[in-house]
């Protein structure tokens, strides 16, 4: 039996603005990559979490339990809060103006060494942003990734009552997608050559009428895109310092990085620009 890497077809949104489903998502164009070996992301809750249904049409239709969404959802935010990335510069790019990986941390921690190598050239010059918890908040909390993933998978769908079963099931676009790359998977391996899915994750598929959970297992390993961005302000705070020592407030910002080509600058105020991270999160 195999582990598999299965792409979710989405992109998470870290300002907390939207997720967006793409067909195309595997040939997005990602800046950086990153892995993770989840502490709590558990294959079990995700096969309870989301389940699939073969009709007597031989349709692949999908339900979801509401009870496993509240811990799948709390499962994403421990880790997204809790657990550090890795910095893979083999199949991604290293961080501007800073060739080495960078250093091990969550993902809000990340973005805060991604801003400090874009401006200050070494992710580890953090000393000017004084907003650091902010920008860590906004992205492991605000954005509320965690519950961007289990509504993408949910959306559209109807929940399990007690006993397993829902009145309708219905299509997903993002969990057909996931299925459709575990049976793939599951083909390439099977023993009889590619012509049935492995049995160990599968089981008889033939079976209708009966709701089984997706077969994630632990090991497997899911791969997540964030669109990483935000804005560069400058401190209003005024000091009573002398006029030599006065700022010309997001104006001043923009004259020393208005050139710098991870941002953009629109009127004097510099934003970032967009990135795609991908996680590769193993899961427990």
């Amino acid at each position: 039996m195999s582990n598999y890497t299965i792409t979710v077809p989405i992109v998470l949104d870290a300002s907390g603005d939207a997720n967006i489903f793409s067909e195309d998502v595997v040939t997005t164009d990602v800046s950086y990559v990153f892995t993770m070996n989840a502490g709590h992301i558990a294959a079990t809750d995700l096969s309870g979490f989301v389940r699939y249904i073969d009709d007597n049409s031989d349709n692949t239709l999908f339900a979801y339990s509401e009870t496993s969404k509240s811990t799948v959802k709390g499962q994403f935010e421990t880790d997204i809060c809790n657990t550090n990335l890795v910095h893979n510069t083999t199949d991604g790019a290293s961080f501007p103006n800073h060739t080495p990986k960078v250093e091990d941390a969550t993902i809000g921690e990340m973005l805060v060494k991604y801003i400090a190598s874009v401006l200050f050239g070494h992710p580890e010059a953090q000393a000017p942003i004084e907003n650091d918890q902010d920008i860590v908040d906004q992205v492991q909390v605000s954005s509320n990734l965690g519950g961007q993933f289990v509504n993408s998978l949910s959306a559209g769908l109807n929940d399990l009552d007690t006993e397993g079963n829902a009145t309708v099931s219905a299509e997903n676009e993002v969990l057909q997608s996931i299925f459709e790359q575990l049976v793939s998977f599951s083909s390439e391996t099977d023993a009889s050559g590619g012509a049935t899915p492995d049995s160990n994750r599968f089981g008889d598929r033939d079976d209708t009428g009966v709701y089984r959970g997706l077969p994630f297992l632990t090991g497997d390993t899911i791969i997540f895109l964030v669109r990483m961005k935000g804005s560069i302000n400058h401190d209003t705070t005024e000091y009573n310092l002398d006029p030599e020592f006065t700022t010309g407030g997001d104006s001043t910002l923009a004259t020393l990085f208005g050139s710098n080509p991870e941002l953009t600058n629109n009127g004097g105020t510099l934003t970032l620009n967009d990135k795609i991270w991908e996680l590769r999160v193993t899961i427990v």
